[in-house]
């Protein structure tokens, strides 16, 4: 069963997660009503891959042509996300002042449970909590990868960790109830053992850390007042609209 986090009076508590529901020590809390969810877990840095689909590099030639080829890129791609990128599910997503053209990417997200470095591929199941849904949101039209990529409420999370086998899940994103990406994650390059093995040969994995997979295609963008629902196979629906 998924676990989930809300707040009740004041108190984060955590329990199991069902339908927009949080039982904790036998009693249910409904979303919205008795109480808000929170990000599931709390990290001090959110990685997130890119160039992990065939299908997003097929969409971007200019990437294809850096690669010359590549299949699959042969290089590690990841960029970081701070503290302040995390909203939860339901939050509203802030449009910057900064941008003209917002875009999004439903990505798997692992949780790290425990302090590691230097993971072999076969021994990630031991220090991955579970898995999460992120929504990478982007401000596409600025120069520079951190420009795009890091601003407050450009990682909305959740909205629950799930104990679930990441590597044949089907995905999918609708925008206002059209699907704008359709997916399953056997068609990653890198499955999740791999690149979280890869990342922890360069730095540290601290509990709570969310490592983001990378996202399928993902066309067009979204405007104010849009909601973006993302799905992924035993997690959930991870909701958040637009303001």
């Amino acid at each position: 069963m998924p676990t989930a986090r809300i707040e009740i009076d004041g108190d984060v508590v955590t329990g199991e997660y069902e339908d927009g529901r949080v039982t904790v020590d036998g009693t249910t809390y409904t979303a919205g009503v008795d109480g808000s969810l929170c990000p599931p877990c709390e990290p001090s840095t959110v990685y997130c891959f890119g160039r992990n689909y065939p299908s997003y590099l097929e969409q971007n030639e200019e990437l294809l042509e850096e690669l010359h080829g590549a299949d699959p890129p042969e290089e590690l791609h990841f960029f970081l996300k701070g503290a302040t990128s995390v909203i939860p599910h339901e939050a509203p997503i802030p449009y910057p002042s900064f941008t003209d053209s917002l875009g999004y990417a439903g990505e798997l997200a692992a949780v790290i449970d425990r302090r590691c470095k230097h993971v072999d591929p076969e021994d990630v199941p031991d220090v991955v909590r579970g898995y999460t849904i992120l929504n990478d949101v982007d401000a596409k039209d600025q120069n520079e990868l951190t420009e795009m990529k890091v601003f407050d409420g450009s990682a909305p999370i959740g909205p629950a960790i799930a104990d679930v086998d990441p590597t044949s899940l089907q995905m999918r994103t609708t925008i206002d109830g059209e699907i704008r990406q359709e997916e399953t994650t056997d068609r990653m390059y890198r499955p999740p053992s791999e690149a979280i093995s890869a990342l922890s040969e360069r730095v540290t994995l601290r509990p709570d850390d969310v490592i983001a997979m990378g996202s399928p295609a993902n066309p067009g963008t979204v405007d104010p007042g849009e909601t973006i629902e993302i799905y992924y196979e035993g997690i959930g629906t991870l909701r958040n609209t637009v303001e």
